[in-house]
């Protein structure tokens, strides 16, 4: 059975393109299955994602043209495609779905991402949300996102696949957790709880006086003015001491400084399933996270963290108070973070359920 893969690929990285770059090296997958991949790609770095200048509108025409040219002329029996629920790549790809089915191909669809149920009253999104999700096989993130699709899609046309990591080597699994350090990593947006951050460093500093705390701030800010706004907001805090932005880190660079954070938070506000709190179970770290999404797919309170309730910022730093002040409970925390990851979140896990669906569409 061929399969072909409409994938997004790295650069940049995040957490689609770096979920799609582990099937695009997976031995079990590429081995099992005749396969061909091609990159829906248009940016290189994060910053790109904002430029909308003329060259990239010329480059986004033709490329299109190219993955039209894909869906009608290749030879394959199914097409695997990484669609995003929202936003005007939906349209793009959904096209293509529509020429996949036309052809009388099996289409599988893996969503990253939530917002369907939001966007459908909307006349244009129920329009475009019914010609393709209608037509599709779904492979989704977790079963507690399957509402924000169940209006398109029954749930026997529906696989939930947890997202995954790549294992990191014994020497950063080893790196002691630096006392009163907190860590958070992100695209440096509001919608992932940047403000809301402040306001929960505001009230462990200010409020609870722990001076000592610091939190690293890893990522690259989306635009200028979110920039300037948040650390016009740290001095206005008198955080400048506490808070401290690594920027954007990748790979092992990125592992090692979160490594020796004693905690990870995280009060995102539009999420489905981070990666970067995979990578907190798989170093063994306890987590502060607003309950949304599947997050709480990862972290269960009073075993491995807390799961917080949006918005609520005054709890949410009490919670990281409590652990910061409990070595006992930190270190418990950390281990059941870990043995989770193991029992659920490994690569082996990923490949071997990914595996299983694309083995339900082989032709007898």
């Amino acid at each position: 059975m061929k399969v072909l893969f409409f994938t997004h690929l790295p650069p940049p990285i995040h957490g689609v393109t770096y979920i799609n770059s582990l099937i695009y090296r997976s031995k079990l997958i590429n081995e099992s299955f005749e396969t061909e991949y091609h990159n829906l790609s248009l940016s290189k770095t994060n910053q790109d994602l904002n430029n909308k200048g003329l060259m990239k509108v010329l480059f986004a025409i033709k490329h299109f043209l190219k993955s039209i040219y894909k869906v009608l002329f290749t030879k394959y029996d199914v097409l695997y495609i990484s669609l995003a629920p929202n936003g005007v790549t939906f349209f793009r790809d959904g096209f293509l779905v529509l020429l996949a089915s036309i052809k009388g191909k099996k289409c599988l669809a893996h969503l990253h991402g939530k917002g369907v149920d939001r966007l459908r009253r909307k006349k244009i999104w129920h329009i475009g949300y019914t010609l393709v999700l209608k037509r599709l096989y779904i492979i989704h993130l977790s079963k507690k996102l399957y509402s924000d699709i169940s209006f398109y899609v029954s749930e026997d046309k529906c696989f939930f696949l947890a997202n995954t990591i790549d294992p990191i080597n014994e020497s950063i699994q080893s790196i002691s957790k630096v006392p009163n350090q907190l860590s958070f990593i992100a695209n440096l947006r509001p919608s992932k709880g940047l403000f809301e951050l402040l306001k929960i460093m505001d009230y462990i500093v200010n409020n609870d006086g722990l001076n000592e705390v610091k939190l690293n701030i890893i990522g690259s800010f989306r635009t200028k003015d979110v920039e300037v706004e948040t650390k016009n907001k740290i001095k206005e805090l008198n955080l400048q001491e506490n808070i401290v932005f690594k920027g954007a880190l990748f790979d092992e660079d990125k592992m090692i400084e979160l490594a020796s954070s004693s905690i990870f938070i995280y009060p995102t506000l539009e999420e489905a399933f981070p990666l970067v709190v995979i990578e907190s179970l798989q170093l063994g770290t306890p987590i502060v996270a607003y309950d949304e999404g599947a997050i709480s797919d990862m972290v269960v309170s009073d075993e491995n963290g807390y799961l917080i309730e949006k918005g609520n910022t005054i709890e949410f730093a009490q919670k990281v108070i409590k652990i910061l002040n409990d070595n006992a409970l930190a270190e418990q925390f950390g281990k059941n973070s870990y043995q989770k990851y193991c029992d659920s979140y490994t690569c082996s896990h990923f490949e071997n359920a990914l595996f299983k669906i694309l083995s339900k569409f082989r032709i007898n």
